[in-house]
């Protein structure tokens, strides 16, 4: 997988996960601390996460690490 492809990943299940719970980067903010510009940043792909805000953003979603970064299909959610 290419860089790109990788970020594309990435940006692609981010954007899902964030609509399918219906949530704003306002939303996320409040929650974790992580600004709304930052969330706007990443859901377009103009940067990435460093791994804190990664960590936080993996809680908060309820998935894992490796469903967001497009590693597994398993989303790891607790049923």
């Amino acid at each position: 997988m290419t860089r790109e492809e990788f970020m594309q990943e990435f940006v692609d299940r981010l954007n899902m996960i964030k609509n399918d719970m219906d949530v704003s980067c306002l939303d996320i903010e409040r929650e974790t601390g992580i600004p709304r510009s930052c969330t706007r940043s990443y859901t377009c792909g103009a940067t990435t996460p460093n791994l804190y805000k990664f960590v936080l953003l993996c809680e908060y979603f309820g998935v894992s690490a490796d469903w967001l970064l497009g590693l597994s299909d398993d989303m790891g959610r607790e049923t």
